[in-house]
């Protein structure tokens, strides 16, 4: 006997009952292998993830996918827009990618082993692509060519700084870099791949890879024609003068973010000191374009007033500065700044 007698009411499936639109939408906050376990539920379900416009895979279903169900991952794949992988082996991800012509999103994550890589992305769609790798440190070489003709944005996070060769960008707008592991090879490996993407407006650079850069000894930095906004993340104790040589780089630079990282490197410690005495002509972007400057971490050091001081000195056309520090004296910096073109907010 049942004490608690369920209504008709409450026996009705509802969820099955929606507009598949619905029921898409419910499936795409499942990771893909879960949302592919609703189709045991009732045959209104199955199917229904087959139209996903994201999936989120791992490496293992992946391999379920290409092996042993080979015809509908192509009917499926021709609706995915958006794909996210996280992958330890890159054979079974070529062949999956080679079944993505219509794929804006790619994310490509995971740790890689100790063996010879050689990559390729070729996708004619392909809008968005994030790689974010880490290994064990190993002097395998690892190259990944990256064919995306439509690619607007690319972020790279690797501990090891791989060998990536691209093709022609000509849509790239953002660039965000996050390359490890500092030795003069990987420097200009990394000095090599900034001029490949010098076609980007906006370029995001993180402490590890300004202190990988300062390394390089054989390159120069690119000029960068097209950029108008920069951000330079750095360690403590960096030296300054690489900042400089990016201002030197950018003739249309309008925004300059520039993050002091309070972590020390020791590295950068031993990077040259840079000082405004050894500057010749000031570089032409602050005497024509940049117009907001934020400044973050600054801790009222030495070099780190000087440093201030000769961008306010010489940013003729600036319009905004922005200080997050709790340290430095606002008072001091007023000084150096016309009030009545600039706002300073701590």
């Amino acid at each position: 006997m049942n004490i608690f007698p369920i209504s008709e009411e409450a026996q009705q499936d509802r969820i099955s009952g929606l507009h598949d639109d619905l029921l898409r939408h419910i499936l795409s906050f499942l990771p893909t292998h879960l949302a592919v376990r609703t189709g045991i539920l009732s045959n209104r379900w199955r199917g229904v993830w087959e139209s996903l416009q994201t999936l989120q895979l791992n490496e293992r279903f992946v391999l379920k996918l290409i092996f042993w169900y080979p015809e509908p991952i192509k009917k499926l794949l021709l609706k995915c827009k958006s794909l996210h992988l996280s992958i330890s082996e890159f054979g079974s991800i070529e062949t999956l990618l080679r079944h993505c012509p219509v794929v804006e999103e790619l994310v490509l994550e995971g740790t890689m082993g100790c063996r010879m890589l050689d990559f390729e992305i070729s996708m004619p769609t392909l809008k968005r692509l994030s790689l974010n790798f880490s290994r064990v440190l190993t002097l395998c070489c690892y190259r990944f060519r990256i064919i995306a003709p439509a690619l607007e944005f690319l972020h790279i996070t690797d501990n090891y700084s791989s060998n990536y060769e691209v093709g022609d960008l000509p849509c790239l707008k953002k660039v965000e870099i996050c390359f490890g592991y500092n030795c003069i090879i990987l420097a200009d490996r990394a000095m090599q791949f900034l001029g490949a993407v010098a076609i980007a407006r906006s370029l995001s650079l993180l402490p590890s890879t300004m202190c990988l850069l300062s390394s390089a000894r054989r390159m120069n930095l690119p000029t960068l024609p097209n950029l108008t906004h920069l951000e330079l993340q750095v360690f403590h104790g960096f030296g300054w003068n690489l900042v400089i040589d990016f201002l030197r780089s950018t003739p249309k630079l309008e925004v300059l973010i520039l993050r002091k990282n309070p972590n020390i490197c020791w590295h950068c410690l031993d990077s040259p000191s840079w000082s405004p005495q050894q500057s010749a002509a000031p570089p032409s972007c602050l005497l024509s374009s940049v117009k907001v400057i934020k400044i973050v971490g600054f801790k009222k050091r030495k070099d780190e007033d000087e440093l201030l001081a000769y961008l306010l000195k010489y940013a003729k056309v600036l319009d905004r500065i922005t200080i997050d520090s709790h340290e430095l004296d606002l008072e001091d910096v007023k000084l150096l700044i016309p009030i009545s073109r600039v706002q300073i907010t701590n």
